[in-house]
């Protein structure tokens, strides 16, 4: 089936990577962190393959930052500048 449409996949940058650490077995995470921090080359090809025409990315930090105490350093303004 072609045009379908991926909600709340998730994604990272380099500053809010290691928050989704814990979530996954160590054996796992190379892989993992490439795929969260790679939005264009192997998602879009992935994507492709699976007949993917939008996903609807959601950074993977939001909740982890706010329960560690780390949302204290990315502001709305830091936010945005992260995401350009």
């Amino acid at each position: 089936m072609q045009g379908k449409i991926g909600l709340e996949e998730h994604f990272a940058i380099e500053e809010t990577a290691q928050e989704s650490l814990d979530f996954m077995p160590q054996v796992v995470w190379p892989e993992l962190r490439r795929r969260l921090v790679d939005i264009h080359e192997t998602r879009l090809r992935l994507m492709d393959a699976h007949g993917m025409e939008l996903m609807l990315l959601s950074l993977n930090a939001l909740v982890s930052l706010r329960d560690t105490g780390l949302h204290a350093r990315f502001t709305p303004v830091i936010g945005i500048d992260l995401t350009k």
